[in-house]
């Protein structure tokens, strides 16, 4: 039996879009701006989302990688 390749998959629980595996093009949600999506150490892309923000206008980012989920590390340039 041959196993299924995920195309698609959201960022977070919260996502109402889904970004696609592998396109370093994204433009889905946070992608395409702040430098997403970003090259992950194992090879993936780090993709994200909008998570909230607080009074003092600071913001945080919902992101995974397509490849190795969470557990992700940005590569240095």
């Amino acid at each position: 039996m041959k196993k299924k390749i995920k195309e698609y998959f959201y960022v977070s629980c919260e996502s109402t879009e889904k970004h696609r595996v592998g396109n370093p093009d994204c433009n889905v949600e946070w992608c395409g701006i702040d430098g997403y999506p970003k090259r992950c150490k194992c090879g993936g892309l780090i993709h994200a989302d909008f998570g909230d923000e607080n009074e003092d206008c600071e913001y945080w980012l919902y992101e995974k990688c397509d490849r190795c989920g969470g557990n992700f590390e940005e590569v240095e340039k």
